[in-house]
């Protein structure tokens, strides 16, 4: 199981290595620096911005444009919580002695200060992608560009930098993308409940 989940039947490790030929230690700078722009409080920067442009333009501001800021804000809350959740109990479990055997022997995440800690799923990219999925339908074509840019760059730099292996960040995406479709998914049926 852990040969064709985690391995990829020794696909990882090779990839992790390829990506290793470009380790400096300039890059593992530049990911300590960065990586507490793809951790744990970006989703409360985003919400204090959004907060703080519906104050700003609460007077003014449609009846559509202020409904998408309410609607950004549930999915974002929702979605964050799916994805700190899943995050840190698979961690968890990957870190405990008596689950290590059960699950994925030999899977264990490195420990990092908190709120700046990668492991199996990765957090930076979880939270990059569920940044990028949840503003990808409301901005324009440049903005999407750039929302590709920023979760790419924070996965990329992260295996560089030999924080995470390819199999973490990978998880870590997928996590990402889950939250903000069950979040979207749950909004869409507690709103069609609560208009019945």
């Amino acid at each position: 199981m852990k040969g064709f989940f985690y391995d990829w039947l020794g696909a990882n490790e090779g990839l992790f290595q390829v990506l290793q030929a470009y380790h400096s230690e300039g890059v593992e700078r530049l990911w300590g620096v960065l990586a507490y722009g793809y951790g744990w409080w970006m989703a409360p920067l985003v919400a204090a911005i959004i907060s703080i442009h519906y104050l700003g333009t609460r007077h003014r501001a449609s009846a559509r444009q202020l409904n998408v800021m309410s609607q950004i804000m549930a999915i974002l809350i929702l979605s964050f919580a799916f994805v700190w959740c899943v995050v840190f109990t698979i961690q968890t479990l990957t870190f405990s002695t008596w689950a290590r055997p059960w699950l994925l022997d030999g899977v264990v995440a490195s420990h990092g200060p908190f709120i700046w800690q990668e492991g199996f799923p990765a957090s930076a990219p979880a939270i990059a992608m569920m940044v990028g999925y949840l503003f990808w339908p409301y901005v324009q074509r440049r903005a999407k560009l750039a929302l590709v840019v920023y979760v790419a760059s924070g996965s990329v730099l992260t295996m560089l930098s030999g924080v995470s292996w390819p199999a973490d960040v990978l998880y870590g995406l997928l996590t990402g993308f889950a939250g903000v479709w069950l979040a979207r998914t749950y909004y869409r049926f507690a709103v069609r409940c609560v208009a019945s």
